[in-house]
């Protein structure tokens, strides 16, 4: 058994002793510790590594940023692009069996021939039709279904024989017609105005049209075409005449969209003439424009 009664001495002894190993602990022991956390660490001065990974992020929002700008511009540079491959659209709306529409297209054939254009222009013939579910061609035809067939036929060739593009004057077969490998269905429909054009319509006129200016009718694909597409063909033309052109009068030339000239048995609406050569200048001036 311990004794209670103890000297106070003692007593004092033991804090003491407890403190002191306690202030040697510490004091030999300083270096292990963390230092004091600053109280603005996040502003203080990077390292070398760490400035590097700074900079790195700072160029990567900057390269971000004109990336951005960068996408903008491939934007506005892709579309300047497409414009200038774009071929100035050249759009007649006409009836096959139309004498107005045989003017126009005259005067247009002379315009294609011109070195200077035939390679900056895409043609489109458009047809004017009323549509009908009961009409045999889901069309009705102003001059009837012989006009309705006469508009397939050209139709067909517009859609199936391919351009060939040259940069020459075309030539022309026996019969002085040009021979456009650029336009296949201008050459067709000259020849249809040419020979005979109250047989337009009627197919062996068109197979005998066709063949004139170097095709045949079942080996180009017209044939077939006119069989099984040649309905939906004119019915989707006469659409677009009507929605997409707003045109109703045969025949009208639209340079890029805007009406240029309309022949109603006459010239007129035609501010800048409705000459060859004043057709020639109107598609050259497009096509400046597309190349802006």
């Amino acid at each position: 058994m311990f004794s209670t009664n103890r000297n106070p001495l003692q007593l004092l002894f033991i804090p003491v002793l407890l403190i002191v190993i306690l202030f040697f602990t510490l004091t030999t022991n300083k270096g292990t510790y963390p230092p004091p956390v600053k109280q603005h660490d996040e502003l203080s001065i990077p390292s070398d590594a760490e400035d590097w990974e700074f900079d790195g992020a700072l160029k990567k929002i900057q390269q971000d940023a004109n990336g951005m700008g960068q996408v903008e511009i491939d934007v506005e540079q892709e579309q300047k692009a497409g414009r200038k491959s774009r071929k100035v659209q050249l759009d007649l709306t006409v009836m096959s069996r139309c004498p107005d529409a045989r003017i126009c297209e005259s005067t247009i054939d002379k315009v294609l021939s011109e070195p200077s254009v035939m390679n900056k222009v895409n043609l489109t013939l458009n047809y004017i039709g009323k549509p009908s579910k009961q009409a045999k061609f889901g069309v009705q035809c102003m001059h009837g279904d012989v006009e309705c067939r006469g508009n397939i036929h050209q139709l067909c060739v517009q859609s199936t024989i391919p351009a060939v593009h040259t940069t020459t004057s075309p030539s022309h077969n026996s019969d002085g017609l040009a021979l456009h490998t650029n336009f296949p269905v201008m050459s067709f429909v000259s020849a249809q105005n040419y020979y005979d054009p109250r047989k337009i319509g009627q197919e062996d006129y068109a197979k005998d049209n066709l063949k004139a200016v170097g095709y045949d009718w079942e080996e180009s694909g017209v044939g077939k075409c006119v069989e099984e597409e040649g309905k939906r063909l004119l019915e989707d033309s006469v659409v677009r005449t009507r929605d997409v052109l707003k045109s109703s009068k045969s025949c009208t030339i639209l340079i890029e969209g805007e009406q240029r000239c309309v022949h109603d048995g006459s010239w007129y609406d035609c501010d800048d003439g409705h000459e060859v050569g004043d057709f020639v200048r109107s598609i050259e001036k497009a096509w400046k424009k597309l190349q802006d």
